[in-house]
């Protein structure tokens, strides 16, 4: 410790924090993604195609992205982490071409990674005087956390049950399930379609537009037939 140092009770700096300090904040956020993120996806099963990472479990695809903000400029680095899972079966059930790396956009189960740490606050932002370990040390916690949610989906029967239970409207899902004939799971997904929209006004458009989509695949039912049945 040098003698300014012992007078002030400021503790000595070591090269890296120095180093950080120097950057600007787009290479600090670089820094993060390739010293902290890359090595904690990639020893949970993750490989990195630019700032998306991806995790495949037979026909699932896990699905996580960082998303720059467009207003970064020299003083701000702000993004997003974005979370989603992927069916290949879906797609091709659905007439739709398999994809082999999805965006976060193509994904059937598709969130925030706010949504799932419960945290009101979308963002994170990188600024001149960001304390990176701080940074570092929520990142992997709030990962972790998606990684758990993550690895709780093992089959597409668990990824259809998250998406009734997150997006019940979600009319590529019902579309699905008539096209399947899964008649259990269509019931459970109108059924929660009941249960969260039956008190809102906008109810009787949702059924409308539900059992449009009932005729146009000729099926010969309603959506009241439907929460009808036993």
């Amino acid at each position: 410790m040098s003698l300014l140092n012992w007078l002030t009770g400021t503790p000595k700096k070591n090269t890296e924090n120095i180093k950080a300090e120097q950057l600007t904040t787009k290479e600090k956020f670089n820094l993060v993604i390739s010293d902290t993120v890359k090595p904690f996806l990639k020893a949970n099963g993750f490989t990195k195609k630019s700032l998306t990472f991806y995790k495949k479990l037979d026909n699932l695809i896990f699905v996580i992205n960082f998303q720059n903000s467009q207003g970064n400029n020299s003083q701000l680095n702000q993004f997003y982490i974005n979370c989603g899972i992927y069916s290949k079966t879906i797609d091709i059930s659905t007439d739709k071409d398999e994809l082999s790396e999805p965006k976060e956009y193509d994904c059937h189960y598709r969130v925030r990674i706010s949504r799932i740490t419960k945290n009101q606050i979308d963002e994170y932002k990188i600024i001149d005087t960001t304390d990176l370990e701080i940074t570092k040390a929520k990142l992997l916690n709030d990962l972790g956390l998606a990684i758990k949610l993550f690895e709780g989906i093992n089959s597409l029967s668990d990824l259809t049950d998250l998406m009734i239970d997150n997006n019940c409207y979600d009319n590529k899902l019902f579309i699905y399930f008539i096209l399947t004939k899964d008649r259990l799971n269509l019931q459970k997904q109108v059924n929660r379609l009941n249960e969260v929209f039956s008190k809102e006004s906008r109810w009787p458009r949702i059924k409308d537009n539900l059992n449009q989509l009932l005729k146009d695949y000729n099926q010969q039912t309603t959506i009241d037939k439907i929460l009808d049945e036993p």
